[in-house]
């Protein structure tokens, strides 16, 4: 939504710009009689949109102050530290990218009004000198998230956990055209057995992973991916988002021979295999599915259920479970995770306390399942 806003603000503010500089003396964008009907309705939707803009994110900022006073002293302490030692070389980067940015949008605002004045020459200087911005941008803005990625996100897990080994991935894959890259297809595999829900997906790609012992006999794997469904070709080409966020596997030591799913409420596409649970809040946002009661009942004990409920209350992000044969699947809503801020501050607190919480998250709810687990085998 805050995207559509932003899209909204740059395109009333390149039309009125244009709508100001090649008004004519005959046809003045403001006349005696006032603004036309074009222009009114343009001067609203940017009123509207910066409106928003401005709530949404003085919103954000609000959320971002009252959510990092609950850090604990254990990340408060290992971000000084990260941040002391990175802010000067994250920044500099930063200000690289940033700098190609703003020279991308006005060599495209100019190139626009010099294409309405049909000076072809000065036309094509000025997109040839968008081709060579954007390269240098997409170039700068790379190097800039591989330097984030590994002088931060690779020191912060390791500190963090440091069994877990945190590699940068880039795999895609087109189902519609051809078989997946040879690592993906395992990941692709999980997804589909996880069964989260019943819609069809074609695009998959992978943007980092996450892997290691937990205990002596217990790996996870966690992917940062990304879901879609590509229909159609040409100009009916369409792809709607499916996931986009946090994707993990861990083995347990039980073989579930039926799945069990929790999942929202909104997003349950099985409601005849709903299993009522003894916690009326739990169930006010989440739905457990499966055909095993007395399993279920067993493994999803009050102290889990707490779990799941405190961190949904807390942070507010979705996440859905399944367990089936001899591992727990796990996905959270979260978006694109370990990525840099490119405006704002590089050493962003709140993304990183974000990766804090869900790894801290995902641990804690793994060590626990598998905890129960072993109760029970015993």
């Amino acid at each position: 939504m805050k995207n559509f806003f932003k899209f909204l603000i740059g395109y009333s503010v390149i039309f009125l710009g244009l709508k100001f500089a090649f008004s004519s003396s005959e046809n003045e964008a403001f006349t005696s009689d006032g603004i036309d009907i074009i222009t009114l309705i343009f001067v609203l939707i940017l009123v509207i949109a910066l409106v928003y803009f401005i709530g949404s994110s003085l919103i954000k900022y609000l959320d971002r102050k009252a959510l990092l006073k609950g850090a604990p002293k254990e990340f408060n302490e290992l971000y000084d530290n990260l941040y002391k030692n990175n802010i000067q070389i994250l920044s500099k980067s930063r200000n690289k990218v940033l700098i190609f940015n703003v020279l991308v949008v006005v060599v495209n605002f100019i190139a626009m009004i010099v294409l309405i004045t049909s000076n072809i020459l000065l036309t094509m200087l000025l997109l040839t000198l968008l081709l060579v911005t954007s390269f240098l941008y997409n170039k700068y803005n790379k190097e800039y998230q591989i330097l984030y990625k590994n002088n931060v996100i690779k020191e912060f897990i390791t500190l963090l956990n440091p069994n877990l080994n945190y590699v940068i991935d880039e795999f895609y894959s087109n189902l519609r055209y051809k078989n997946p890259q040879s690592k993906l297809s395992p990941v692709i595999s999980a997804y589909k057995v996880a069964e989260f829900d019943n819609k069809m997906f074609n695009l998959f790609s992978i943007d980092d992973t996450l892997s290691g012992p937990l205990s002596d006999d217990c790996d996870i794997c966690m992917y940062d991916i990304s879901v879609k469904n590509e229909t159609g070709s040409g100009k009916n080409k369409s792809v709607k988002n499916i996931f986009n966020g946090i994707f993990l596997t861990t083995n347990v030591k039980i073989n579930f021979s039926a799945p069990i799913k929790i999942l929202r409420n909104s997003f349950n596409p099985f409601g005849n295999e709903k299993i009522e649970m003894d916690n009326s809040e739990f169930e006010n946002y989440f739905d457990v599915i499966g055909t095993d009661k007395i399993l279920a009942m067993r493994i999803l004990t009050p102290e889990v259920l707490d779990t799941l409920l405190n961190f949904y209350n807390t942070y507010g992000i979705d996440f859905e479970i399944s367990l089936y044969e001899n591992t727990m699947y796990l996905r959270l809503f979260t978006g694109q995770m370990f990525e840099p801020a490119v405006v704002g501050d590089p050493m962003d607190k709140k993304s990183l306390y974000t990766y804090f919480f869900i790894l801290q998250f995902i641990l804690e709810l793994t060590q626990k399942i598998n905890k129960i687990i072993n109760n029970l085998e015993n």
